[in-house]
Formats: C-alpha cells, sequence, structure tokens
C-alpha cells in the first residue's frame, strides 16, 4: 500500500479489511504499535490493470494497493519472502489487530 501525501509511505499490508463503501482498514505486516493500523478515507476507487486499486478523494490519488511486483519496490524478492513469513505470524498478531481496528471505531464514534 502507497499512501499519498507531503512525504508518501509505502507499508507491506499485512491485513486488510473494508470499512463500508468509503472507508478500508489496514495493518502493516511485522506491524507492532497502535501506528502500524491506518484508515484510508476515499470517496472513489479505481482499478488500474497491472497496478491496483486506486482509492480517490475528488479524484486525486490518496493510496494505492498493488501486488508485490507492481508495487515497484527494488528489492522486490525480500518483500516476497516477507510476505510469506508474515503468514505464519499473522495468525498470532490477530488480537492485536482487532483491537487496533476496535480503536479505530471508538475513535471514529467519538468524532461523531
Amino acid at each position: 500500500m502507497k499512501f499519498a501525501g507531503p512525504e508518501p509511505s509505502r507499508i507491506l499490508v499485512g491485513h486488510w479489511e473494508w470499512l463500508g463503501d468509503h472507508r478500508g482498514f489496514c495493518f502493516a505486516a511485522f506491524g507492532d504499535a497502535p501506528n502500524d493500523a491506518y484508515v484510508i478515507e476515499f470517496d472513489g476507487t479505481q482499478i488500474v490493470e497491472d497496478l491496483g486499486v486506486f482509492f480517490l478523494n475528488a479524484n486525486d490519488v490518496v493510496g494505492y494497493l498493488s501486488t508485490i511486483p507492481a508495487a515497484g519496490v527494488d528489492d522486490m524478492e525480500d518483500y516476497a519472502v516477507a510476505w510469506q513469513i508474515w503468514q505464519e505470524e499473522k495468525p498470532l498478531q490477530m488480537r492485536f489487530i482487532n483491537a487496533c481496528l476496535a480503536s479505530h471505531a471508538r475513535s471514529e464514534l467519538r468524532a461523531r
């Protein structure tokens, strides 16, 4: 996943959940802190062949989710190995990931 912004950031997504039509939750593979959880808000999506799913706000890309080969990383093999290792670790982290998701949901309810 790559997030747009003044300082674009890229993470290896370890967990993804759709949160309705205009929000998604992702957690960085090997994350171990609440700031490894992200909520992306968007007003539309676009699938771009051979690149991935683009998340748009007012037609501006705010992030995109792609496969490792389409991500354009220099160390594609390292990412692929990390992804395989994460598949073994993820079940051990699901309680924490779900707690982060619940925390984001509580924060949103307080903001309303």
